[in-house]
């Protein structure tokens, strides 16, 4: 029987199939060339966790500025409060409800919704987390909404708005399998650089 000789580069290439196989990702969508991502971070009882990410660094639409963001992903909402965003928490208001051309408008049961003014310029790489309290479900279709807008001698002028339905990931930890992936992808990276150095 023939023995498969693996040299160099292709050791390497064969150990990262291994690692990256392991790695959780979080389901996202892109609009206008702007990455939205909507992951689930944790739940106890009726108190949800999620993190919302946008990257605008490839956007294309218009506006200079993300100032007004809002999820859905429960059916109702008893109260919400952030515990990060750009710039620091204590820059957006926070509240139940979604947004309209305006900003958070309070409407729209299940939603939960923040603003601000400049801290998230466009491009940028931004997370909101969101702590929300609910005596409701979870629902079918989560959404998203992003407000992209400028100012004009200190006047906001809404230019566009992303809404859209995303998949939600629930949780960040990956599946034991995963695990075993990882872990295998990591000694056989470790075996191959001992076999090369000898």
């Amino acid at each position: 029987m023939k023995s498969l000789k693996v040299t160099g580069m292709k050791k390497w290439a064969l150990g990262l199939v291994f690692v990256t196989a392991g790695v959780a990702h979080a389901g996202s969508i892109t609009i206008d060339g702007a990455i939205y991502s909507l992951t689930q971070v944790s739940q106890t009882g009726n108190e949800f966790v999620y993190d919302l990410t946008i990257d605008s660094t490839g956007y294309t639409g218009a506006g200079s500025f993300i100032d007004t963001v809002s999820i859905k992903t429960l059916n109702s909402v008893t109260s919400v409060d952030l515990l990060s965003a750009p710039g620091g928490t204590g820059a957006w208001t926070q509240q139940t409800g979604g947004q309209n051309s305006s900003g958070c408008d309070g409407s729209g049961s299940g939603f939960v919704c923040a603003q601000d003014s400049t801290t998230a310029p466009v491009p940028g790489v931004y997370t909101w987390t969101f702590d929300i309290f609910s005596g409701g479900s979870l629902v079918d279709s989560p959404s998203v909404k992003a407000d992209y807008v400028d100012f004009v001698d200190g006047e906001r002028i809404f230019r566009n708005q992303v809404s859209e339905n995303i998949t939600a990931t629930v949780g960040t930890v990956p599946e034991p399998g995963s695990l075993v992936l990882l872990g295998s992808g990591l000694v056989g990276l470790v075996v191959l650089r001992r076999r090369r150095r000898s």
